[in-house]
């Protein structure tokens, strides 16, 4: 009776930048319908850096929404080397893969805005990956622990929690 649980799926292949506007779009268009103050969110894998850049974008525009609680899973905030590589090999490049490249403007401009004050941030990861060619060694089986473990992520971060799960299986562990 006091939450109303809410899923956005978006196309992964798409630019990320775009899904965070579109993301704070929606967010703006039910807060507007709707009329909450507070919105949590939860955000695994690359749903965190859409969903940290739709806090951002809600940050830029002063919008009426606060959001007291963003917890992300296994989110890789240093962005992934495989991409990297598809950009540069690749024939054909599934835009996404520009964003999540090592250093993209997109992963850069992330924590230009702080999030707000009055968001508490958990960083939750998993770190039972096996070895891999594209991974680094440390990993939760997609993606590096150097990325999930951004410096700046842990800075903003109210907690972090490490568990012995992998990139998918942190969704379903107790």
């Amino acid at each position: 009776s006091r939450f109303q649980p809410w899923v956005y799926f978006y196309p992964t292949g798409m630019r990320l930048e775009r899904q965070a506007e579109l993301l704070y779009r929606i967010i703006a268009a039910l807060q507007s319908r709707f009329e909450f103050r507070q919105i949590g969110v939860l955000a695994h894998s690359m749903g965190g850096l859409v969903a940290r850049g739709a806090i951002s974008e809600a940050v830029k525009r002063s919008a009426p929404i606060e959001f007291p609680t963003f917890i992300t899973l296994s989110t890789p905030w240093q962005g992934h080397a495989g991409a990297e590589k598809g950009v540069a090999q690749s024939p054909a490049v599934v835009p996404a893969w520009r964003d999540m490249a090592p250093s993209s403007p997109f992963l850069e401009n992330l924590w230009k805005i702080p999030l707000p004050k009055k968001t508490a941030y958990y960083l939750i990861f998993g770190y039972s990956g096996d070895f891999s060619l594209m991974i680094n060694r440390n990993n939760d089986g997609a993606v590096s622990l150097a990325s999930v473990l951004d410096p700046r992520a842990q800075v903003a971060a109210k907690r972090i929690f490490g568990f012995n799960e992998d990139h998918g299986g942190i969704l379903s562990s107790p």
